[in-house]
C-alpha cells in the first residue's frame, strides 16, 4: 500500500496512515490522506519518496584510496559492472568510505524514480527525493537519489512510500 509519514519536532517519523493497494476508492483515500496532511489547504506537500527495496540494489564497492569526485570516478566502472543498466539510466549514491576501503552504494533504474515521482505529482506530492529501505550494515546513512542532478534538499516533512506497482 501507500502510507504516509510525517516527521514530528524531534526529528523522528510518526504515520499519519496507509491506503492499501487493493482499495476500490484508492485515489479518494490518498486524496483524503493527502488533505489531512495538508490541514484542507489542498496544495502538494514536500515529500520523500521511498522506493521498494525489491527496485534498488544496495551493496559495496571498492574506492581504494581515493576521496570525494575521486572516489565517484573510481568506482564508476564497478557501478557499471553491477548494474543491468547503462550510468545514464541510472541513479546511484555513493556513501562514506570505511572499513578496506569500501564504500556502500545504491543503485536505481532512473525510470523507477520517474514513476514514482509522477505517482507523487499526481497524487499531489512534491518530491524532494527518493530513498529506499535499508539495513545499517548495507549503508551508513539513507540512501538517497535524485532524477536530475543531486542537490542539496530541505528537510521534508512527509515521508510517502512508494510501491511500484501502484503506477
Amino acid at each position: 500500500g501507500v502510507a504516509l509519514w510525517h516527521r514530528g519536532s524531534g526529528g523522528g517519523w510518526t504515520t499519519l496512515g496507509s491506503v492499501p493497494l487493493a482499495a476500490e476508492d484508492f485515489s479518494e483515500q490518498l486524496a483524503a490522506l493527502r488533505d489531512k496532511a495538508s490541514k484542507g489547504t489542498g496544495r502538494a506537500r514536500r515529500a520523500v519518496i521511498r522506493i521498494p527495496r525489491s527496485e534498488v540494489l544496495l551493496s559495496k564497492v571498492r574506492v581504494g584510496v581515493f576521496e570525494g569526485e575521486a572516489a565517484v570516478r573510481h568506482a564508476h566502472k564497478q557501478i557499471a559492472e553491477m548494474s543491468p543498466y547503462d550510468m545514464d539510466e541510472i541513479s546511484f549514491d555513493l556513501g562514506e568510505k570505511g572499513v578496506g576501503n569500501m564504500a556502500p552504494v545504491g543503485i536505481v533504474a532512473r525510470q523507477t524514480l520517474i514513476e514514482a515521482e509522477a505517482f507523487a505529482k499526481q497524487n499531489g506530492f512534491d518530491p524532494l527525493y527518493f530513498t529506499t529501505q535499508y539495513a545499517e550494515r548495507e549503508f551508513t546513512r539513507e540512501p538517497l537519489f535524485y532524477i536530475g542532478a543531486a542537490k542539496a534538499a530541505a528537510k521534508p516533512l512527509w515521508f510517502v512510500p512508494w510501491v511500484a506497482a501502484a503506477s
